[in-house]
């Protein structure tokens, strides 16, 4: 590579200007690794790369990388900013090239006098615009902009300004930095086993009883899929959904820091799973209240007039129970009522 002109001679240049560049003149440089829980050998990070070649090969390279120009005494160098599965999939596919073929190059964007931290911002808002990073690449690059802008609120406010996200995101997901490192693997890589807010529910959980709550939720998860008969993906463990690391650790005996408040959807769910045919028929009084509850109401449908009307027609029968002593006494308090005079006869 033939260095750039400085001077009066240099040409002038755009910034940024686009270039054509083969896979291996884009050095990556691991200062501006934003995805560090993202294994390159693991088999679904390598399905990816392999799904992004066939497409480019289809449809081309639709979004250019971006780079670096970093001067050196070797001649200009193109470090790369973001698009790393973009070069791996180009990379992939010049490999299976014969010795005739014409490599393919990386559509990619230049820009010049762009510094480490600039660099690293960018690297950083392509990846959150594009939802690219794990729960735990989120929280490493929390950590380190920490040395940058400080602890306390302050220094959140400004992470949370620099990365375009709530301030309680940020004080949340660096909690995850606190988990064994066999639990951030399952917020890591490039599909994370567990949600951000499944690894919040992880938190909450005792740090002695996460291995057998997660080993729950697993088992749970699995009959799930056996049930739908939903086949498993060679190489791929299935993601565990929220739902099953909440009752796995509600189940497990003093799991729980503290006592967490039910979600909506467990409560919806709750009574989801009562609808059926032991408590009747569909036009029965229950089955009509659960259902209208469950599809109609908690959607936002509905009113809270029918609501109660299904609920009366539910209850109609059901035993009142006996008053507590309380109740007792407050109707003893209360004036008799007077009673109606009839009515005299008419002569």
């Amino acid at each position: 590579m033939s260095r750039l002109k400085t001077g009066e001679d240099a040409p002038v240049l755009p910034v940024p200007f686009a270039m054509e560049l083969l896979p291996e003149q884009i050095l990556v440089d691991e200062e501006l690794n934003v995805r560090p829980y993202t294994d390159p050998a693991d088999p679904e990070e390598i399905k990816l790369i392999q799904e992004l070649a066939d497409t480019i090969l289809k449809d081309g390279q639709i979004h250019p990388v971006l780079v670096r120009l970093v001067p050196s005494d070797n001649g200009d160098e193109y470090h790369l900013v973001a698009g790393r599965r973009r070069r791996a999939a180009i990379e992939l596919i010049n490999a299976g090239l014969g010795k005739e073929d014409e490599p393919k190059k990386v559509q990619a964007r230049v820009e010049s006098n762009v510094s480490v931290d600039r660099a690293r911002k960018q690297a950083l808002s392509e990846n959150i615009h594009r939802r690219s990073l794990s729960p735990m690449d989120l929280a490493y690059n929390i950590k380190n902009l920490r040395d940058q802008f400080g602890d306390g609120r302050s220094g959140s406010k400004k992470i949370a300004d620099y990365l375009g996200i709530s301030i309680a995101q940020v004080t949340q997901t660096e909690k995850f930095l606190t988990l064994a490192p066999d639990h951030q693997k399952l917020l890591g890589g490039a599909s994370p086993q567990l949600s951000a807010q499944s690894g919040f529910d992880l938190l909450d959980v005792k740090p002695d009883k996460r291995d057998e709550v997660l080993a729950k939720a697993a088992t749970k998860q699995q009959e799930e899929d056996e049930a739908a008969e939903t086949p498993a993906t060679p190489g791929k463990k299935k993601a565990v959904k929220r739902k099953h690391v909440l009752a796995a650790a509600r189940e497990t005996e003093d799991a729980l820091q503290k006592q967490k408040p039910r979600t909506r959807a467990e409560i919806i769910e709750f009574f989801e799973d009562l609808n059926g045919q032991a408590y009747g028929y569909e036009n029965g009084p229950i089955r009509l209240f659960l259902t209208y509850f469950t599809e109609t109401w908690c959607t936002g449908a509905g009113s809270d007039r029918t609501l109660m009307a299904k609920f009366d027609a539910m209850t109609e029968r059901a035993a009142k129970g006996s008053p507590s002593k309380s109740e007792k006494e407050d109707q003893e308090d209360r004036p008799p009522k007077k009673a109606k005079r009839s009515a005299k006869p008419k002569k």
